[in-house]
């Protein structure tokens, strides 16, 4: 018997279609649910798909006066924000530590690397192989010790690009002045996943506007439906 329903989602009215279906437990204990609330994945991603923000962070060496060199010590990834299970006020949730995850930087001409999670959810050092991660410079008016913000995936998404805002993507329900990242999972140039981010609270100067606080949110398509996974704002 196929049943139709509505679901009032953060993002909107959603047609909710689904039958009644058998299901076994491990211990043979066998039961019937409603499949049209259950999580179907795509075989890549899905709603226990982890998603997190961060910003790299390029420590400094003390300055050799004999050299005069100033080089990073080391490169991390820190200020990491989990989106949490139930969006947007849920628990986060962590990768399992050991575990590989895909950082993903909003700079297009840094690579896309995977990194190993090492403890409640910190990541390992970026290491000097990634050369790109220690040379590269910062945005103009951002200091060269944060070359650019990151978005984290787990598990990796074996064909994950980072869209071009300007030029790449079509946006369907955003507009691409508040998008910091757009990342397409499945090759179609069209975003998967939304960094966003605009003006939560501002004001005027000499009739001029400016913003003093900013609010953000991540959201994921799954199956073509836009789902809110983390909020965040400055009140």
């Amino acid at each position: 018997m196929t049943i139709n329903d509505v679901d009032y989602g953060y993002l909107g009215r959603f047609n909710i279609e689904g039958e009644w279906v058998e299901i076994t437990s491990e211990t043979e204990v066998k039961g019937y649910v409603f499949d049209g609330f259950l999580e179907k994945s795509n075989g890549i991603w899905d709603l226990n798909t982890i998603i997190g923000t961060g910003i790299i962070w390029r420590k400094e060496k003390l300055i050799d006066l004999t050299e005069g060199n100033n080089n990073w010590s080391e490169i991390v990834v820190a200020n990491i924000y989990y989106s949490p299970i139930e969006a947007p006020y849920g628990t986060a949730a962590l990768p399992p530590i050991g575990e590989t995850i895909q950082l993903i930087p909003h700079q297009k001409e840094l690579p896309i690397i995977e990194l190993k999670i090492i403890e409640d959810g910190r990541l390992e050092n970026i290491s000097e192989n990634y050369k790109e991660y220690w040379s590269t410079e910062s945005l103009p008016g951002i200091n060269q010790k944060y070359p650019s913000e990151v978005v984290i995936v787990y598990p990796p998404i074996k064909n994950l690009t980072l869209l071009d805002i300007n030029k790449e993507a079509y946006f369907e329900t955003s507009s691409k002045e508040d998008i910091k990242a757009a990342l397409d999972f499945d090759g179609d140039k069209k975003p998967d996943l939304l960094v966003e981010e605009w003006c939560g609270k501002g004001g005027e100067i000499n009739g001029e506007f400016y913003c003093e606080l900013y609010e953000g949110a991540t959201t994921i398509k799954i199956n073509n439906k836009w789902f809110l996974i983390g909020h965040w704002s400055p009140e």
